[in-house]
């Protein structure tokens, strides 16, 4: 492969890999190589802002030019040595910067590779690390991916600003291991009690294809989320947004979003651009409208809209959704008329419109937590006209894992509706319960239940 081929996807490389490029890059002719010499400024600006920082004043520096002068970005290639000499700072810069548990990894590997002692207490500097540069920079891609220390400054700083419960040290941990591997492409964050999402990561976080933020304290999302083009499901229930952010329709390749257990009033016509999106959960917010738009979400399946008691009307877009879409809604004092309708219409020979499925709301619609998970294990057991059995170990979890139960069942019983009356359901809502039964009774069984049914 030639020099100009391999740099044209430079996104695709770590920094470390950018660093080995022009680090191997000889040529003394670059001026006579036009599409070389612009792939290489490519490679050198796909570089963090810190490392051509550093590049530019030690080109400087050596020159006895002032920094300012911008003499580093002008002469960059130019002998291409000081490139090189500039390259081997920024990987010395690197190794000074991060914990010794990076630093020892990389000076251990490069050590078992050259076959010579490795002692941890020793430094990089009396391992002679930098000695062969491109055994370097390959040892740093290996071990560090996408991390850098510009970005291990902004988790680090992100953690230092935690309030309250929430557990940054700990999602700090789990993004800086999201980093290292980048055969990683899912992110979970939940259960941290995370009020914030730290900002400026998007360009390496554009790999994610999972995010999971579920059951935090979020108030909003950061508008950088937007730019996550990659992302097939996002996972944000149980927490108190407001609002989704402007630019949500540039997720165009979302398939699954969970919205569960906020506190959305309302939806943007944005939303009718999702076309990849098959499931849609809203349940359990405070929704009082939703936009004709959501008709255009062709290659829906799943439309989760129950507990929004303060739902005042369906918009006609609904009924353009496809057949094969499953909808779930209460049947509330304000959409009793129209449920009502909707009822009797996808009875009538002939109908080719979303399924419906309609639920009569709680007596009492501002105290579902605990009372509606007991309300859904009730409504099963009363479909098979059976006792309800007593689970007391699951009543008794925290309200986040009451509600992911609930949410489950509410789920699976839509899916039981759908699928008609007789054999088949009554075997689908024995199935339920069994699985409720063995988490009551087996604890290790109950974590697996637990851990399987949360949205990832």
């Amino acid at each position: 492969m030639s020099l100009e081929s391999s740099l044209n996807a430079v996104t695709t490389l770590t920094a470390y890999q950018h660093l080995l490029q022009l680090y191997q890059c000889n040529n003394p002719a670059l001026d006579d190589l036009a599409g070389v010499g612009s792939a290489l400024h490519e490679t050198l600006t796909a570089l963090p802002e810190s490392f051509r920082k550093k590049i530019f004043e030690h080109i400087a520096n050596q020159a006895e030019k002032p920094v300012e002068s911008k003499y580093g970005e002008v002469h960059v290639f130019q002998p291409l040595t000081k490139l090189q000499e500039a390259i081997k700072k920024v990987a010395a810069h690197v190794l000074d910067s991060f914990k010794s548990v990076e630093t020892i990894e990389i000076v251990r590997r490069i050590c078992e590779h050259t076959e010579r002692p490795f002692s941890e207490g020793s430094s990089w500097e009396e391992n002679n690390v930098t000695h062969d540069m491109p055994l370097l920079l390959k040892t740093m891609h290996d071990v560090l991916g996408d991390l850098t220390p510009e970005l291990q400054e902004i988790l680090d700083g992100w953690a230092k600003q935690a309030k309250d419960k929430e557990k940054r040290v700990e999602a700090k941990s789990i993004i800086t291991s999201f980093f290292k591997d980048r055969k990683k492409d899912s992110l979970g964050l939940s259960g941290l009690n995370l009020k914030s999402f730290p900002s400026g990561l998007n360009k390496l976080l554009s790999r994610i294809r999972m995010l999971s933020l579920n059951d935090n304290c979020l108030t909003e999302l950061p508008k950088e989320i937007t730019q996550l083009h990659n992302l097939v499901l996002l996972g944000l229930s149980n927490n108190c947004l407001t609002e989704l952010p402007q630019g949500i329709a540039e997720l165009r390749n979302l398939s699954w979003l969970f919205l569960t257990n906020n506190q959305l009033t309302s939806l943007s016509k944005e939303i009718g651009s999702l076309q990849a999106l098959t499931t849609l959960n809203l349940y359990g917010n405070r929704l009082t409208s939703l936009p004709e738009e959501i008709g255009l979400l062709q290659n829906l399946k799943e439309l989760e809209l129950q507990a929004n008691f303060e739902l005042e009307e369906l918009p006609d877009g609904l009924g353009k959704l496809p057949q094969t879409c499953k909808i779930s809604v209460h049947r509330t004092e304000c959409l009793k008329a129209v449920c009502n309708n909707l009822e009797q219409a996808q009875k009538a020979p002939g109908y080719q419109g979303p399924r419906f499925s309609f639920f009569e709301p709680p007596m009492d619609q501002h105290n579902t937590e605990l009372k509606s998970l007991e309300s859904s294990v009730e409504e099963l057991s009363s479909r098979l006209k059976e006792t309800p059995k007593p689970l007391p170990a699951l009543y008794q979890l925290g309200l986040l894992q009451r509600n992911t139960i609930r949410d489950w069942i509410n789920r699976e019983l839509s899916v039981a509706n759908y699928e008609g009356r007789g054999e088949y359901r009554d075997f689908w809502i024995r199935n339920l319960l069994t699985c409720l039964e063995h988490a009551e009774n087996n604890s290790v069984f109950r974590e697996d239940f637990l851990k399987s049914i949360s949205l990832i």
